[in-house]
């Protein structure tokens, strides 16, 4: 995994996090509050990318976790030098609570807190340990602090750089309140009225927020929970764009694809790739079995938008249909 080195408004990164959580807390009756420390400097140079994937991950994880009360997150400034700036960001619930055992081995690979919570509340724990290896590569990293039954705490650092204030004064505007206790209000991106759109998902937590940000902008949205369950809904139901998550089980998104491929009338689907992996050349193997493209999760809203805007046509597959007209009369 690389680290990218960029400008970027930090209110920006936080906005679309939330967003994306939104819908979930939403859901659950949960309380999704953010607070952004005074001193924090609003634009940095760092990697923003990566500092999202890290921030939906505790979020998501706090939320999934969390059956009622609040998720709550923090955001300040650990230590500032020559440097730069340490961040750090907490993200705090009500949730479950992790004992002194299972806190220990959370950021390890495919490890969660006992196979009991896998088979309630779904996932292989390969995101934490993403997390981990994310925020070390920063200059950072990661904690976790927690009492069973009573919640627990997250925390992970970066170090970045300040930026020139507002660096972006012809694009993009100041949040007003000095307090920054808000999420910045983000314009609405362009609706995408009349489009049918295919969600292959088999994560609970993420396909709420994928509808969530698919149908806040006029999308209509069917959901498929593995690739067999897709392959079905594409031969019956014409849709306008396919988002394939990649990893599922029984059968997986490179698998669906090639089947729906298979399908002359299916030959020019747009397929779109959802991919967690940070195996090297997986978009090459996305490619070859035959998907368009490919967006890493998590994804910021920004990017889905896009690519939904690039592949997808409103109504094309009703472009297809021909009418065929009534014949003169008195001709056979």
């Amino acid at each position: 995994m690389e680290i990218d080195r960029s400008i970027f408004s930090l209110d920006d990164v936080v906005g679309d996090a939330a967003m994306m959580c939104e819908p979930m807390a939403s859901a659950k009756g949960l309380a999704l509050m953010v607070q952004v420390d005074p001193t924090v400097p609003r634009y940095l140079i760092g990697d923003p990318l990566r500092i999202g994937q890290v921030l939906f991950n505790y979020l998501g994880n706090a939320i999934k976790f969390t059956s009622h009360g609040k998720v709550a997150l923090d955001i300040r400034i650990e230590t500032a030098g020559v440097a730069g700036v340490m961040l750090r960001f907490t993200v705090s619930d009500t949730g479950i609570g992790l004992t002194e055992e299972q806190q220990a081995k959370l950021f390890q690979a495919f490890h969660q807190a006992d196979s009991s919570i896998s088979q309630k509340y779904g996932g292989t724990g390969l995101g934490l340990a993403i997390a981990k290896q994310l925020a070390e590569l920063m200059g950072g990293g990661v904690g976790v602090e927690s009492r069973f039954g009573e919640g627990s705490t997250f925390w992970f650092t970066v170090l970045v750089q300040a930026a020139p204030e507002d660096p972006f004064s012809a694009t993009m505007e100041k949040v007003a309140d000095p307090e920054r206790e808000h999420v910045p209000t983000k314009e609405k991106p362009p609706g995408f009225a009349g489009m049918r759109v295919l969600l292959v998902e088999d994560d609970p937590t993420n396909r709420i927020v994928a509808v969530g940000l698919l149908e806040r902008v006029g999308l209509t949205v069917d959901v498929a929970e593995d690739g067999g369950m897709a392959v079905e809904m594409v031969g019956k139901t014409e849709y306008d764009l396919v988002l394939m998550d990649v990893r599922m089980p029984n059968v997986d998104g490179i698998t669906a694809t090639r089947l729906i491929r298979k399908r002359k009338d299916r030959a020019d689907l747009p397929i779109i790739a959802l991919t967690a992996d940070v195996v090297d050349k997986q978009d090459e193997v996305c490619l070859a079995a035959g998907m368009n493209d490919f967006i890493s999760k998590p994804f910021r809203p920004s990017q889905l938008y896009a690519v939904i805007r690039k592949w997808g046509t409103p109504g094309k597959w009703r472009e297809r249909i021909v009418t065929i007209p009534t014949p003169p009369e008195g001709v056979a």
